[in-house]
């Protein structure tokens, strides 16, 4: 892998994984349309684990000031994302070079997307606990983002404030169960590796660094559309992309 490769990989993963576009979808795009080739396992961990730096310091007072009640949240959420994630893995490779999915796949995110705009209100200092059946409900959603194409942040976010949270309460927990979320992902991914020292190179670096920085560009970015009740924007650049796909 070259450093420009490198470079511009981390640079998709940091911007899409936070943005409501699709990471996975982007990745499959770029492979098939630039002929781009997989890259390593070792770097695609690289790059997940810069995001999920990304996303314990953004939200790290969030964390330090987790009860009981918002841990049990996330640890629910977490239930129905795994088996999802589980079961789906055994299709990942039909999953992952299909672009006809993908597009629907991004469909589906438009659809989350667009419905915000019946969901508009002020944002309200979040003070109610996050229940069992929304706190399921959301991890169903990140469960079913493991297809390409359809948005982990966007169906989070979505479907929490489809449940009644708060804006700031959607974005907070959307990004805290997807931290064990991508750990749980990153721990499979690590069995595939036949030595640690597969991380360390230069170029890999350097995608990590760029995933780094712009995560948490992209990261403060999303945070401030959906509390301004934009969210919904997003949702022309997913349909028209989802098109293009289809039919080019």
């Amino acid at each position: 892998m070259t450093l420009l490769q490198a470079a511009l990989l981390g640079l998709i993963q940091g911007v899409t994984e936070f943005l409501p576009v699709s990471s996975s979808g982007h990745l499959v795009i770029f492979q098939k349309l630039l002929g781009f080739t997989k890259p390593p396992v070792s770097f695609d961990i690289l790059l997940h684990t810069a995001t999920l730096l990304d996303i314990v310091f953004f939200f790290r007072k969030e964390i330090r000031q987790a009860g009981k009640s918002l841990i049990l949240a996330i640890a629910a959420a977490t239930v129905p994302t795994g088996l999802i994630g589980l079961a789906l893995n055994t299709k990942k490779d039909f999953l992952f070079n299909s672009l006809p999915l993908v597009s629907l796949a991004l469909l589906g995110t438009t659809f989350f997307l667009f419905s915000t705009l019946k969901l508009r209100k002020a944002n309200k200092p979040s003070t109610q606990n996050i229940t069992l059946k929304t706190a399921l409900t959301v991890g169903m959603a990140q469960g079913l983002a493991v297809l390409p194409g359809l948005s982990r942040s966007g169906a989070t976010i979505v479907t929490g404030l489809w449940m009644g949270l708060e804006r700031d309460q959607a974005v907070q927990f959307a990004f805290l169960i997807a931290i064990p979320a991508i750990f749980g992902a990153q721990l499979l991914e690590l069995s595939h590796l036949s030595s640690l020292g597969e991380l360390v190179n230069f170029p890999s670096l350097v995608g990590f660094l760029t995933a780094v920085i712009s995560g948490w560009i992209s990261l403060a970015l999303v945070k401030q559309v959906v509390y301004s009740a934009k969210l919904h924007l997003f949702a022309l650049y997913t349909f028209v992309l989802s098109l293009l796909i289809l039919f080019a």
